[in-house]
């Protein structure tokens, strides 16, 4: 996969026409699938063209997100695309017209198709949106709309509704719009050692960027470090039991490991959402809690445990 920077002042077509899927591309999701596997169709080489999550524009500071630069491109080499282009969402971008985008970015990148979803906006204060790409008469490629994708509930699959559910802890629905398990990278920073003296040790994890963090709670999961995945259960709280914190941490317990890693980055993956938060009455109460939250996470995903 070949991954360029868009350079506004020298567009570089590609070498082979290209079938050119259009979007923001957070969490490269179902819906943003339906567009990729709509361009493979045309049996060209497929391209994405997208915006760095982690630029210094205005927009990239004033949001979460699903994934980092990183995360999406792993996932659209997963997904075999042959081209990334990345912007920079800036000012300078946000004022190009919606012509000007078709004449003097769109058509010099040697595309025999654009493929965007229904709901495409582009251009100057989003004044361009789907339908104009497809009629309009300076453009030199056609252009492909990809209706909304549903799910069996009638919701139509957005990064929006993605990051609405898993600020509400649903991350195994999340999981399904997304077809794969949220993941957010980290590094492993010095905690307090409440869990290890309540015998079950924790690697505290700073998120690196933005990413949507669910609500708090107990969640089974997953810790990567080195490509190499291990079962665990990620708490996402503030001790009430033990020692209130001003705000909430995000650590896991992983089964079956004991190595030292602060200062190592990694990913954690968010399985299922267990139960609340809770404020226990004893600190032996908490500690029967998370041995039966252990059981039951091990239990029902006996098949990730080393």
């Amino acid at each position: 996969m070949i991954i360029k920077h868009l350079n506004l002042a020298n567009i570089t077509p590609f070498e082979e026409e290209a079938v050119l899927c259009l979007g923001y591309f957070d969490g490269v999701h179902l819906a943003h699938l339906a567009l990729i596997n709509e361009a493979r169709k045309l049996g060209k080489k497929v391209a994405v063209l997208t915006f760095y999550t982690n630029s210094e524009s205005h927009a990239s500071r004033r949001h979460t997100y699903l994934n980092s630069d990183d995360d999406k491109i792993e996932l659209f080499e997963h997904y075999g695309v042959d081209h990334v282009l990345f912007a920079i969402f800036d000012d300078e971008f946000t004022k190009i017209s919606p012509n000007d985008f078709i004449e003097h970015i769109l058509n010099k990148l040697n595309i025999h198709t654009v493929v965007v979803g229904y709901d495409f906006r582009f251009g100057h204060k989003a004044k361009g949106s789907a339908l104009d790409l497809k009629e309009s008469k300076t453009a030199n490629f056609k252009t492909t709309i990809v209706e909304k994708v549903e799910t069996n509930k009638s919701e139509v699959i957005s990064t929006t509704l993605i990051k609405q559910k898993i600020s509400e802890g649903k991350v195994r629905e999340a999981n399904e719009l997304l077809n794969y398990n949220y993941k957010i990278r980290g590094k492993v920073v010095k905690g307090r050692g409440n869990g290890a003296k309540l015998g079950f040790p924790t690697a505290n994890i700073a998120p690196i960027g933005n990413y949507v963090i669910p609500k708090t709670g107990v969640y089974a999961g997953t810790l990567i470090i080195d490509n190499v995945e291990y079962l665990g259960m990620i708490n996402i709280g503030t001790h009430p039991s033990i020692e209130q914190l001003s705000e909430a941490i995000i650590e896991i317990h992983v089964f079956d490991y004991n190595k030292r890693i602060y200062g190592k980055e990694v990913s954690l993956t968010f399985l299922n959402f267990e139960r609340e938060e809770e404020k226990f009455a004893s600190v032996d109460k908490l500690i029967e809690t998370m041995k039966n939250d252990e059981i039951n996470i091990r239990s029902k995903y006996k098949n990730l445990l080393k």
